[in-house]
């Protein structure tokens, strides 16, 4: 701003213009260039009519000629906003289109979700508390197994020998029994954090942000579901891993004499270090299921509790107090008992039980078991999930 006295009245103030012609409101801007050109060429001591030379009062090199543009007035000239340059900003755009994930048909695959999944759960801390715990459980219990087996072996022999330090005798299918000991334990640890990978997204409410970036359902659900078994089978499989070395390093230390497995329990070391983790993770998955159509974390883990433990119990003492043997049965239905009589692998306890119905499912039957008890959960969970909306 500036101030101007026009004779003896009061001084009034006078704006001026902004470069390029906006501060006043719309102005031309070729009008500008031309009055600023006539203003510095007058102010020139050698009148606007000579041109500059290489040599001149100002230090400018202008031997180009009258047609050259003023730089002075050049620097001057804004853009005007709303107007972009013509270079930069679209590069800009471009460099930064590049960086951006595709997506085809504007549609979220089954792979991004499972990864988007699996960086999630490994932010929440009830993961690795979880999970640390079971991989932890596993070889604990492997050495506990291994140590009461000791136990009764030297027992038998100093019954039986009068060395007062017998060698222990120890079946091989004995030895992979401790090594899988613990994998039943640990079924309820992972049946929560199959739970919670669903139930925690609505208790936090994020389930909403999670359904806006993927408003698939059913792939979203199949994608937690998969994702949460396979860091289950990993787990597992290690925590197996560690047992076997663990039974290993035990039975070297104590002078164990093991006896090849017999012909029909060949497949018990693959039941074992791989049908363990696969039940769990089946476990896993069911509990998610569980958990997609409770959608509270509180009934679902109550639920899983009763279903796992409190059920065969149950039913294990109306069996006992009651004349109704045919309940036994349902009690092998059930999931918990399904994955005992898998992981025994072949082993014959049809002696121990005799119902009236007859029957009692082998190993791969129960493992079609908790198969069904997957499926059932999942198909459920998923309908649920699909149909009904966020509260």
């Amino acid at each position: 701003m500036s101030e101007t006295n026009r004779g003896n009245g009061p001084k009034r103030r006078r704006r001026h213009a902004a470069p390029g012609g906006f501060a006043g409101g719309s102005s031309d801007r070729p009008a500008i260039r031309s009055r600023r050109n006539d203003v510095d060429h007058a102010n020139d001591p050698r009148g606007r009519n000579e041109p500059y030379g290489r040599n001149n009062s100002h230090g400018r090199d202008d031997s180009a000629g009258r047609n050259e543009p003023n730089t002075h007035i050049d620097r001057m000239q804004t853009i005007p906003v709303g107007r972009s340059s013509p270079t930069n900003p679209p590069r800009r755009r471009r460099q930064c289109d590049s960086l951006l994930p595709s997506v085809p048909n504007g549609r979220v695959s089954l792979w991004g979700t499972v990864l988007s999944e699996a960086v999630k759960l490994l932010g929440l801390r009830s993961t690795y508390w979880l999970l640390g715990l079971t991989m932890a459980l596993i070889p604990a219990g492997a050495a506990i197994a291994a140590w009461a087996r000791n136990l009764m072996a030297s027992i038998q022999n100093s019954s039986q020998n009068p060395d007062p330090d017998p060698v222990p005798v120890v079946p091989a299918a004995d030895l992979w029994a401790c090594i899988g000991g613990f994998v039943g334990t640990v079924s309820l640890i992972v049946g929560l954090f199959g739970v919670m990978t669903i139930t925690s997204e609505y208790a936090t409410k994020s389930i909403q942000s999670t359904l806006t970036a993927n408003p698939d359902r059913v792939r979203l659900l199949a994608a937690k579901s998969w994702t949460a078994g396979a860091f289950v089978f990993a787990v597992s499989v290690l925590g197996l891993l560690i047992s076997w070395v663990v039974v290993t390093i035990m039975a070297g230390q104590w002078h164990w004499r093991i006896t090849p497995l017999a012909d029909g329990q060949r497949h018990l070391p693959w039941i074992i270090m791989l049908g363990g983790p696969l039940a769990l993770m089946l476990i896993t998955r069911m509990a998610l299921g569980i958990g997609a159509i409770i959608r509270s974390t509180v009934g679902g883990v109550l639920t899983l509790i009763g279903l796992i433990t409190i059920a065969p119990t149950a039913l294990g003492l109306i069996v006992i107090s009651t004349e109704h043997q045919w309940l036994s049965v349902l009690s092998d239905l059930l999931p918990s008992a399904a994955l005992s009589n898998f992981l025994q692998g072949g082993v014959d306890t049809s002696d121990l039980v005799a119902p009236a119905v007859g029957w009692t499912p082998n190993w791969w039957q129960s493992l079609l078991i908790l198969i069904v008890w997957w499926l059932a959960a999942d198909v459920i969970g998923t309908l649920v999930f699909r149909r009904t909306d966020i509260r």
